[in-house]
């Protein structure tokens, strides 16, 4: 199968500027898989071998959880993001934690 829907992002976390790569694959309307690159670096010495440290899926219903998009009972403030636009958040909450 190929997959022409892919985007990358690097993204530094708030505590390291060293750029990670975030492969986002679009596998369906609601479903993108994202694989996390990073550098091994064993030494100062070229070249940096890249390996992938992660891979996850990001899934509509995660969005809908996360946001509580559907809840009638709510009076929200501010619009949630679309479910594309909330990619960003789940990438730099996961570049957060490594």
């Amino acid at each position: 199968m190929i997959y022409s829907d892919v985007k990358t992002f690097y993204i530094s976390s708030k505590t390291d500027s060293r750029l990670v790569r975030y492969d986002v694959i679009k596998l369906d309307a609601d479903t993108f898989t994202v694989k996390v690159v990073d550098e091994q670096q064993h030494g100062v010495a070229q070249p940096n071998i890249l390996i992938q440290v992660a891979q996850f899926d990001i899934t509509r219903q995660q969005y809908i959880d996360k946001y509580d998009i559907g809840n009638r009972a709510k009076v929200r403030i501010e619009m949630a993001p679309s479910f594309e636009d909330a990619i960003h958040e789940f990438l730099l909450e996961h570049r957060n934690t490594i």
